[in-house]
């Protein structure tokens, strides 16, 4: 990594500074705006246009500097689709396409990955497989892309919480990347990590803007393929085991999929659409304790921030991979279940506490 890439670094920190506020007050002016309903949690109108902002300043970056214009012609097979999803998710962020359309685009994004020959191929002896079969192993890369695309969205419900993981996600891949020695990665995701943290700046509570399907469908794409297509780099070239990688891999998604499995789980088994609106996820139950949207989006960060340190200390006295994941499964699922049971807790104490004053009152 060349002294240019701080240049470019801070550039991208630059233009995300002054692009993002003049372009809020654009979309006020414009009347685009993100309007409250009965799913989400703020007051008022607020743009949701981070994402195409970030996407801006990166095609500001493709068309000036060269070496961020060299990566992402050798990264294609990500680039093309994170472009397609940006687009698309602008778009529904504006105006609102159906599922069908959305899931076909991020269907269409892991069925390009899999014929760039970018899929899961090996679980490295978890449940006693090793090298899937072709098919299986296409359909199973195309649901796990689309169903971590999918829930790195769903997760973007209060302030700072997506691109707060985000960022951790981007600092976790640059470290990952400079420790294998690919320095073009580690690049790029500390360039990104630049412009992820000016949007933060504007979407930490009280947000003025937030980031958008434009931004959180971009961002679970890129983790998910950038970590397959890595995870192929690091167990063909460099001889770790497969299992591992991929337990190393599932704790930069755990907590957005855990979230997003139980809440459809519970949607399903009311008889409702697994997309029906409700607020049944977690940072849903944290903000109902009267906690700011701030410590909320601090709770979930680590959370997700201990996850991997966790797993790599498990792997490293000798548990294994697929024990290590259900481990990370257990912990998100447990803490859910632990802020679920202190909301019940307090909702049935204010209960009694009303009751109790409304009869001293009558008495």
């Amino acid at each position: 990594m060349n002294s240019n890439f701080l240049i470019i670094g801070v550039t991208a920190a630059m233009l995300m500074a002054i692009q993002l506020p003049l372009m809020i007050k654009l979309f006020h002016k414009l009347a685009l705006l993100d309007e409250p309903d009965e799913r989400k949690r703020h007051k008022k109108a607020i743009p949701a246009i981070g994402g195409l902002v970030i996407a801006m300043v990166w095609v500001e970056l493709f068309l000036f500097f060269e070496p961020v214009r060299q990566f992402w012609i050798n990264q294609a097979v990500i680039g093309i689709p994170l472009l397609l999803l940006c687009i698309t998710g602008v778009w529904d962020d504006q105006k609102h396409l159906s599922s069908g359309k959305r899931f076909m685009v991020q269907i269409l994004s892991g069925v390009y990955l899999v014929i760039n020959g970018i899929t899961i191929q090996d679980f490295g002896g978890i449940l006693g497989i090793h090298e899937l079969p072709f098919w299986f192993d296409a359909i199973f890369t195309v649901v796990v892309v689309t169903g971590i695309t999918n829930a790195f969205n769903l997760i973007d419900g209060i302030d700072g919480l997506a691109g707060g993981i985000a960022f951790a996600n981007l600092i976790i891949f640059s470290l990952i990347a400079f420790l294998a020695g690919h320095f073009d990665l580690l690049a790029i995701c500390l360039i990104w990590s630049a412009t992820v943290l000016v949007f933060l700046f504007f979407n930490w509570s009280p947000a003025k803007v937030f980031m958008g399907d434009g931004g959180s469908l971009v961002f679970g794409f890129f983790f998910v393929g950038m970590g397959l297509k890595f995870r192929q780099d690091v167990v063909q070239m460099q001889g770790m085991d497969a299992d591992i990688s991929l337990a190393m891999l599932a704790a930069l998604f755990i907590v957005p999929v855990t979230d997003t499995l139980r809440v459809f789980a519970y949607r399903i088994s009311q008889g409702r659409s697994p997309y029906s609106a409700d607020r049944n996820h977690l940072h849903h139950w944290i903000v109902r304790n009267q906690v700011p949207h701030n410590m909320a989006t601090l709770q979930i960060l680590i959370l997700h921030t201990i996850l991997l340190p966790v797993s790599n200390l498990l792997l490293f006295i000798g548990i294994p991979a697929l024990p290590v994941m259900l481990i990370q499964f257990g912990i998100v699922l447990g803490y859910t279940k632990f802020v679920q049971a202190i909301t019940n807790f307090n909702r049935w104490y204010l209960f009694i506490r009303r009751y109790e004053r409304n009869k001293g009152m009558i008495s």
